[in-house]
């Protein structure tokens, strides 16, 4: 199966960041070797749709469980505490997850033609109407495509 690695790739890019602490390389690498065994244990899942999904939901709260705590909080600098918004540290887990989750193998009912992870999308729409105009269907519409993965 192959999957967008948000996540990993906010982990690689943290490790790269010239304000993380030189202290922290090494916690992130540590925490790039627990990610790729939450990985290869989420692809070793066998099992009826119901004991993957707790299967897979467990694997990951404890992986999530694991990087918040050891990663994160345990630092004795406070870089990755703080910047954990800007960073998209531990949100990405759930990004990374949850095309694990909704698939075919776990809930049998989604439709053949579901399209599952990065996808393009709008950042923004809007009518130029006006209101002392009575424009056909609102008027011009403007709107901003993009991709919502790199």
């Amino acid at each position: 199966m192959n999957l967008a690695t948000p996540h990993l790739e906010k982990l690689r890019a943290a490790i790269e960041n010239e304000k993380l602490p030189r202290a922290d390389v090494p916690r992130l690498r540590q925490a790039i070797a627990r990610y790729e065994k939450w990985v290869a244990a989420m692809k070793e899942i066998e099992g009826s749709p119901q004991e993957m999904a707790t299967r897979l939901i467990n694997l990951c709260d404890s992986y999530k469980r694991h990087f918040d705590l050891e990663t994160i909080f345990d630092s004795k600098e406070d870089f990755l505490y703080r910047q954990r918004g800007q960073l998209k540290l531990d949100n990405s887990i759930i990004e990374e997850f949850l095309p694990w989750l909704i698939r075919r193998q776990i809930i049998p009912e989604l439709p053949e033609d579901l399209a599952i992870g990065p996808a393009g999308c709008f950042s923004s729409l809007y009518f130029a109407s006006r209101i002392d105009k009575n424009l056909s269907g609102g008027g011009h519409v403007s709107a901003q495509r993009i991709r919502t993965s790199q």
